[in-house]
């Protein structure tokens, strides 16, 4: 059985994280709601899960325990006066967590101790209307964040220990870089950009002074489109698969020798905006989450990359966000 939580955007607040099960073949099998303050972006680490609070008057960051029948409880909350926080990463050797503001924008850094949050810094190297910071990712060895800004079109790198600048990518202009996945040996990552609807391949070399260069990039199918979102690599690290919410589609990259991408599929979802999906930790299988439907979409995924859809989770309001 799987087991896995989703984050949401409501449309009336406070909003709920969702707890879902699902069998062997895909079916759903048990959800759970447990109330939740727009948690727009999640991520677990171990035994808690930590959600951004993301609306339009505050910010911040919640708290839950998952206990041992995978259901939550709710330890610990701060707010803040950080607007549309969406994105959250969380130190694995460490208790510091890196939230991602998209309206004001910054990264706020917190830590979480002995059931309490504080918050310690905020990263804020450029404060223009143009910046809009999308994402705070870690990278594996966990020596930098990433703030990537679809705004300004580039990713800015810190030291994660004395949140120093040290590096700053920058990308085509209006492309819209949005979210970096890492491969797990950390030599190469994607990026995906929002506008362009790209994934580019990075290669990265922390002893290096530039620490991510761009080799390259490929358009997900079809193009034209823009609104890409989500980005996921496969267990295994044999695939990539990147969405496109205007185009309602999942685009399957192949990866070659070096990191470098070949499209092989294009799956057609059914119409409700991918907003967000995310592999079972097999690799079997993909859940994603049609945000403007209020439903999960579950597909069988092949060994050679190809899609199969097989069921539904119905009542997901407006799903961004899925954990396992």
């Amino acid at each position: 059985m799987y087991e896995f939580y989703v984050g949401t955007t409501p449309k009336d607040p406070p909003g709920n994280i969702v707890k879902v099960c699902l069998d062997s073949d895909g079916q759903l099998v048990d959800k759970s709601y447990y109330e939740a303050v727009s948690p727009a972006y999640l991520c677990r680490k171990g035994s808690c899960i930590y959600a951004v609070i993301e609306n339009a008057d505050f910010g911040g960051v919640q708290v839950f325990d998952v206990n041992k029948n995978g259901s939550l409880t709710a330890k610990a909350r701060l707010d803040t006066e950080d607007v549309y926080s969406t994105y959250i990463s969380a130190e694995k050797r460490g208790n510091r967590i890196f939230v991602a503001n998209y309206g004001t924008p910054s990264c706020a850094v917190y830590r979480y101790e002995a059931e309490k949050l504080v918050q310690e810094s905020v990263l804020r190297e450029k404060k223009t209307k143009k910046s809009h910071i999308h994402c705070a990712a870690l990278t594996p060895e966990e020596a930098y964040v990433c703030l990537v800004d679809v705004g300004t079109d580039e990713i800015l790198v810190y030291a994660a220990d004395s949140l120093e600048l040290v590096d700053t990518v920058k990308f085509p202009e209006g492309s819209g870089p949005r979210h970096i996945v890492f491969s797990s040996k950390g030599s190469y990552a994607y990026v995906i950009t929002e506008s362009s609807s790209e994934v580019f391949l990075m290669a990265y070399t922390p002893e290096q002074e530039r620490k991510l260069v761009i080799l390259g990039s490929n358009s997900t199918e079809p193009v034209g489109f823009g609104g890409a979102a989500g980005i996921r690599i496969s267990p295994g690290e044999r695939f990539v698969l990147a969405g496109n919410r205007n185009a309602d589609s999942i685009s399957v990259f192949q990866i070659r020798e070096n990191g470098w991408l070949r499209l092989v599929h294009n799956e057609i979802v059914p119409c409700g905006c991918p907003r967000d999906f995310q592999f079972t930790p097999d690799g079997k299988w993909v859940i994603v989450g049609l945000q403007t439907t209020d439903r999960l979409a579950v597909y069988k995924f092949n060994e050679n990359g190809t899609m199969e859809q097989v069921s539904f989770v119905d009542e997901i309001e407006r799903p961004t966000c899925i954990v396992f």
